[in-house]
């Protein structure tokens, strides 16, 4: 298998500013068919953009390119099951950048459809040629880069690979992501946005590359998944907590999603 074009890691971290350090980037790496899975994931944020078909956090396998960002300490669980694959990423540290990325609005627990690698791969070699290949970076010049990629995926968010989102479908999205666990259906989906339910289901998948429904079961296993690596958090509550009142189909499904039972993902 080919080797990544860069595939490097800055021991110790460069800073680009106060609360922000690269850690360690690659560009274009491929990787053997197989998931990469980290429970755990890192202690950092993780960007990353691949390229071709993957699946990401249990989900189905979908067609690239499109972005992903993990906070830090989120599992990661990312590949392609059946046949290689490729991404580009980077890791930095610091409450400052993984502050920055959120007051950005870029989603943290979905992909980025339609991001594109190249412009992203161009920031990475830049940060790289800075960060490698001088004895003294510009810090000033990397946290510049660093801010020009957040700019980069929220202008990606908020466009989408097909247009602009609907106003009222950012609003949905907001209040779905804020409150997973109340009781969402088609027709009360539709009637926040103002739309028939199909119109709705037709601009929501145009928009967002699934149906509305399979995004909130989407989101509410991340979300759950995510509260079971908090210490003390038991399987029924996290269940009732995103919206599952029957545990045994909470289990059923969080288990075809990510392989493992609840208990054997929790803390």
């Amino acid at each position: 298998m080919p080797e990544a074009e860069i595939k490097a890691y800055y021991p110790p971290a460069v800073a680009a500013a106060p609360g922000a350090q690269v850690h360690r980037l690659g560009v274009r790496e491929p990787m053997p068919a197989g998931l990469v899975d980290r429970p755990r994931g890192s202690d950092d944020v993780l960007v990353m953009v691949f390229h071709g078909e993957t699946a990401i956090d249990g989900g189905p396998v979908q067609a690239g390119p499109f972005a992903r960002v993990w906070p830090p300490r989120t599992p990661h669980r990312y590949g392609h099951p059946g046949r290689p694959w490729s991404h580009s990423w980077i890791h930095v540290r610091g409450a400052g950048f993984a502050t920055d990325v959120a007051r950005a609005g870029v989603p943290l627990d979905r992909a980025v459809a339609g991001f594109q690698p190249e412009p992203f791969e161009h920031l990475l070699r830049l940060i790289h040629a800075e960060c490698a290949g001088r004895p003294r970076p510009d810090l000033a010049i990397v946290l510049d880069l660093l801010r020009i990629l957040v700019r980069m995926l929220r202008r990606d968010e908020v466009e989408g690979p097909d247009g602009a989102i609907p106003p009222a479908l950012s609003r949905l999205c907001q209040e779905l992501h804020g409150r997973p666990g109340a009781h969402w259906d088609i027709p009360r989906m539709a009637r926040l946005c103002g739309w028939s339910e199909s119109r709705f289901s037709h601009r929501f998948r145009a928009a967002l590359g699934v149906p509305p429904l399979e995004y909130l079961i989407q989101l509410r296993l991340r979300r759950a998944r995510e509260l079971l690596n908090e210490p003390g958090k038991r399987v029924h509550a996290v269940a009732a907590e995103v919206g599952y009142h029957d545990l045994p189909h909470f289990c059923r499904i969080f288990k075809q999603r990510f392989g493992a039972s609840p208990r054997q993902l929790g803390s």
